[in-house]
């Protein structure tokens, strides 16, 4: 439970990070509405699905390999070292993963 005001706790929740993950120098977008929106392709330097992500949005990326921006990525486990490997997603190729 938090006891924080909205427009206090929102921030912080979205928009901290632990100092552990600062060299990932990540962006956050965070809308006011649901659904897709339109962002300009040279704003997305690459675009990294994690390792449990949904059939669906390997398939999408999947079909928009073809003109090679953005560049896609997958988080793939790596179970000798207990950690995740970014992984380029080639065309028709489907990662393993424990998460099916």
């Amino acid at each position: 439970f938090y006891f924080d005001p909205v427009d206090e706790f929102a921030p912080r929740a979205f928009f901290s990070k632990s100092k552990a993950w600062e060299y990932e120098q990540e962006f956050r977008i965070l809308l006011d509405r649901s659904g897709p929106f339109k962002l300009a392709k040279s704003a997305v330097k690459e675009i990294i699905l994690g390792c449990r992500a949904y059939p669906e949005l390997r398939s999408y990326a999947n079909n928009h390999l073809a003109n090679g921006e953005p560049r896609f990525f997958q988080m793939i486990e790596n179970p000798m070292e207990y950690g995740l490997n970014k992984q380029p997603i080639q065309p028709d190729t489907w990662a393993m993963t424990s998460f099916f």
